[in-house]
This record gives structure tokens, sequence and C-alpha cells, in this order.
């Protein structure tokens, strides 16, 4: 039986088949990416640069934001800050209510190095 759901690609890879994903997708919208193959060398070489996967990954959100119709917002983004309570660290976050509640949490518990540095 499983094997009736299963057929093999022109890549090599064995693929499901998305017959009960096509009735619900006529009722709902539904995007597929397929943007590289692991078992392609120069892909997968892709696939573990950092810059290569940041420009991916931001061409894939633009690409979405238009066919939705979306504009970019302008927004500052917050900073981000990193609490570190006796050496180990607590919180990366943008959150000043996080901030001072990691911050009154190692008061409390009377710890011995309260640090924060924005990043």
């Amino acid at each position: 039986m499983i094997q009736n759901l299963v057929r093999k690609s022109p890549h090599g890879s064995y693929c499901q088949s998305f017959n009960t994903s096509h009735k619900m997708i006529r009722k709902m919208s539904a995007v597929l990416l397929e943007c590289l193959f692991i078992d392609n060398a120069r892909e997968n070489k892709l696939l573990r640069d950092k810059r290569f996967l940041d420009g991916l990954g931001e061409a894939i959100v633009k690409g979405m934001a238009a066919s939705l119709g979306l504009k970019e917002k302008m927004d500052k983004l917050k900073p981000m800050y990193r609490v570190i309570v006796d050496g180990q660290v607590i919180y990366d976050t943008a959150y000043e209510d996080k901030i001072v509640d990691a911050v009154t949490k190692a008061i409390q518990s009377q710890a011995k190095e309260i640090h924060f540095k924005r990043l």
C-alpha cells in the first residue's frame, strides 16, 4: 500500500503522492518551495553557506510579500540585549519586561554577577 503513495522523482529521491493535498489547496492558499537538492553536490555546498541562505530567505520573503500585496515596514528595530546571570545566558531579547524580570529574579536569588549588554 505504501508503495502506491510513493513514487521516484526525476532527481532520484522518493516523493509522497499529494493527491489529498491538492483537494485541500483548492480550498486554501498554499506554497511549496523546493529551492535546492541536498543530493546535488553543488547545491549541498550552498546549503551550508550562511550568506547564500540569508539571501535565499530574503528573496523568499520578498516574493511571498509581493504575491500577497504586502508592503515593507520601515519601523526601526528595537536593539537586542543579552542578560547574563552568574555566567549563564538567560535571555537574548529586545523586550524590556523580560530584561527587568531576569534582573529582578537574579537579585532575588542573590546572584553574584548580573551582566547585560547590547548585541
